[in-house]
């Protein structure tokens, strides 16, 4: 038995093995549950991959009424609907603008309690229509449970780049009786304040387990040719393997991912610039192999869960520790050994201005000290336990491989 296990009630136990084949909770997932379905408030912070979307799916399953779930991004959307209709629980996700006719008809639908959740972007949530829709006596008065997904974005995106993130206090204003269940794989002190406050969550009701991920190995690379060297490392990839490649401009997405194809390795780009249908081409393409690169600003990968991603390679500075740790944690969803590689220019790592963020990236960046346990400060927790995967603790370490036939993801550097 997982020694995190939790006694269930024996109705959550019957529905959890009934609904989704589980028969057993991990890590704070029970705690996380508990609250949800007592009504209470909670912010919870959880690793990438410790289960974060049970957490309102199974008490949606048990308690009544309507849970509005606010997700950042249409394919994290699209994923976490096909999930729901999956096991049984009805589901709407607003991803477009509707005609009055629509919007009365899914008025209608919401009162009749066709559906137990309902997946809107803060932009729509916010918008005239749908809170017109959702102010309806008759609908307000089913809402129940608000759920705001990667909640770490209401930091980070809200006050410039998505206002409506930092607006969703409004949300929480328009239905007082609902309680509010908020999720993150990661956020730093500064981070956590500003969630609590936005969604007037107290601060004695947050929930956080370790963000420690011991099996991806954690490699900063520092050179005068940072891409020679990403192209060389790709190049001794296993081609039954996945990877992200994570880069700065639209433009280096295209530049990459053609180099990587004439030398024979499989790679599609990604960035916000291309169609929608195109990305979620280059998403199908990639979920559905075994051995393809993703090169993508980062506008790719959040709730994406593919759980095979053995290597993710960064390309330049990155913008936080938090954001970094959110973006490497695609990797290694399955348990398996994979690798974190950071490639700097020389330039990348002189010290910038910026507060205690930008000196815990400094920190880890640098590489004087275990790079775990500077990742993990930044995100405001210490390392426990010894680190045995970084190259300042573990310079010859190498990945067990998930099959006999793959060769290793770490090589010296050139």
């Amino acid at each position: 038995m997982d020694p995190s296990a939790t006694v269930l009630p024996t109705e959550l136990q019957a529905t959890l093995q009934r609904r989704f084949g589980l028969s057993t909770l991990r890590g704070l997932q029970a705690q996380v549950i508990s609250r949800v379905l007592a009504r209470q408030d909670v912010l919870a912070l959880m690793p990438t991959g410790a289960g974060k979307s049970l957490c309102y799916q199974l008490p949606c399953c048990l308690r009544p009424g309507l849970m509005v779930v606010i997700s950042p991004l249409l394919a994290l959307m699209r994923d976490q609907l096909q999930r729901l209709t999956q096991v049984g629980i009805p589901a709407r996700a607003l991803t477009g603008r509707l005609n009055a006719q629509a919007m009365r008809q899914l008025s209608l639908e919401l009162q009749n309690h066709r559906w137990r959740v309902l997946l809107l972007s803060p932009e729509r949530a916010l918008k005239g229509d749908v809170a017109a829709l959702l102010s309806h006596p008759a609908c307000s008065a089913r809402v129940d449970l608000l759920v705001v997904d990667e909640a770490h974005c209401i930091a980070e995106w809200g006050p410039a780049f998505r206002p409506a993130f930092a607006a969703l206090g409004n949300l929480r204003a328009r239905f007082p009786a609902a309680s509010v269940l908020a999720l993150t794989a990661s956020a730093d002190l500064a981070t956590r304040r500003t969630i609590l406050e936005v969604l007037q969550i107290n601060g004695n009701q947050v929930l956080e387990t370790s963000f420690n991920r011991p099996e991806l190995y954690y490699r900063v690379h520092v050179s005068p040719s940072p891409w020679r060297h990403a192209l060389a490392y790709l190049r001794t990839w296993h081609p039954l393997d996945s990877a992200i490649f994570y880069c700065r401009r639209r433009a280096e997405t295209m530049h990459v991912a053609a180099l990587l194809r004439a030398v024979g390795v499989p790679a599609v780009p990604y960035h916000a610039g291309q169609g929608a249908q195109q990305r979620r081409a280059a998403e199908q393409w990639f979920m559905q192999r075994a051995d393809g690169v993703m090169v993508a600003t980062i506008a790719f990968g959040m709730g994406i869960d593919k759980p095979d991603v053995r290597l993710v390679v960064h390309a330049g500075r990155p913008v936080s520790l938090p954001s970094y740790y959110q973006e490497t944690g695609r990797a290694g969803r399955d348990g398996q050994r994979a690798t974190a590689l950071l490639l700097l220019a020389l330039h990348d790592v002189h010290p910038e201005s910026g507060g205690q963020e930008q000196e815990h990236l400094q920190t880890f960046l640098q590489g004087k000290c275990c790079r775990r346990r500077s990742l993990l400060a930044g995100l405001a927790q210490q390392l426990e336990e010894p680190c045995t995967a970084c190259d300042d603790c573990n310079p010859d370490w190498h990945p067990v491989p998930a099959l006999a036939s793959h060769r290793l993801l770490w090589v010296p550097a050139q």
